[in-house]
């Protein structure tokens, strides 16, 4: 999770570069991540398309208390690890509390 206090306010992942043969085209795939519905916490999706950094989507947690499963299809992914730290999905705290994680999921 989050820990705003302490700067740690971004979690980068990169895919193992044979996850797509090597390919350096757009990829049409879906992301699933699990979060933990707690506090009001404002966090986003980020990856890299032909256009540069882009957000998936941007999340404001309702502190229902719930375990949530948020997924999206992207089309235009770019798995070059071409964004910070050589990565090519983030996710990264926006605002208010810190947001808890259980997984994120690339899924061709």
């Amino acid at each position: 999770g989050f820990e705003a206090a302490s700067g740690r306010t971004e979690m980068f992942f990169a895919l193992d570069k044979k996850f797509f043969s090597g390919s350096s085209t757009a990829q049409k795939i879906a992301v699933k991540v699990v979060y933990l519905d707690k506090g009001n916490g404002a966090w986003s999706l980020n990856y890299y398309s032909a256009n540069g950094k882009k957000e998936a989507y941007k999340i404001n947690c309702s502190n229902s208390g719930n375990w949530v499963t948020k997924t999206v299809v992207l089309s235009d992914a770019y798995f070059t690890q071409k964004l910070d730290h050589n990565c090519d999905v983030s996710i990264k705290y926006l605002s208010g509390d810190n947001t808890i994680f259980n997984s994120i999921e690339i899924l061709r």
